[in-house]
């Protein structure tokens, strides 16, 4: 949850453990480790949280955290993300010390409904290495069933890396890497968004820069692209607490 909240899922490796078995075995020289990155991905808080971003082009975002249910091993969230106007709900379960679910998705009159939340990423990784998704949605407009959709892609854990932001310099960041594509089938036609993002991620204070960009298609035409854009933490609330 601090490491996926500002990210809008809709339309809108440098680790390694070497091993050596001596000059007859140097095609087998390395063995990547996988990493545990609950300690950035996962979190607990509270409803009213919020996070402010700057964004490149002087507009802003802020998600804010609705509401929230907790299981009794994981927490359902609701969080709006509010993209210099653009709003976009967003229902999302965490399992907590193991990976993130996307549930339903909602943009004005349009709803993307998923059957129970699907896993978007697990908290442990191998740097370098994608986790794949694919996630099958049915559509509705103003209450009314209008289609399907399928939010496809993968996340990858780049590495640890130093950053410097307004908020201070960080010494050691998770910088992961997305990439998803959102089609929806309406009738005969296709809209395909595909996006691209970047984020770095502090283990103090959550996502503190992303870089994000998309491009969506309609019947196979290029539309307006979105992007791209610097998303910069400025500040928030979390667990009830300013932050900075």
């Amino acid at each position: 949850m601090r490491g996926r909240w500002v990210l809008c899922l809709a339309v809108g490796c440098a680790l390694g453990a070497v091993v050596d078995f001596g000059p007859a075995r140097e095609s087998a020289a390395a063995k990547v480790a996988k990493v545990d990155l609950t300690e950035y991905l996962d979190g607990f808080p509270q409803v009213g949280d919020f996070r402010v971003y700057n964004r490149s082009d002087g507009e802003t975002l802020t998600s804010t955290l609705l509401d929230l249910v907790e299981q009794k091993k994981a927490t359902d969230y609701e969080t709006e993300y509010d993209d210099a106007g653009d709003i976009e709900d967003d229902f999302t379960e965490t399992v907590h010390g193991k990976e993130d679910r996307i549930g339903t998705i909602v943009l004005g009159p349009v709803t993307f409904v998923a059957a129970h939340p699907k896993r978007f990423q697990t908290f442990v990784f191998v740097p370098g290495k994608p986790q794949k998704f694919k996630i099958g949605m049915t559509v509705f407009y103003q209450g009314t069933k209008a289609g399907r959709a399928t939010i496809a892609g993968a996340n990858t854990f780049v590495g640890f890396e130093p950053i410097s932001t307004p908020l201070g310099d960080f010494t050691q960041v998770a910088h992961m890497h997305n990439d998803q594509t959102l089609t929806v089938k309406v009738g005969h036609s296709i809209l395909r968004a595909v996006s691209s993002s970047d984020s770095w991620i502090s283990a103090e204070f959550g996502t503190v820069l992303v870089k994000r960009m998309s491009q969506s298609y309609q019947d196979g035409v290029p539309q307006q692209p979105f992007g791209p854009f610097e998303y910069t933490f400025d500040h928030g609330q979390y667990k009830g607490i300013a932050i900075p």
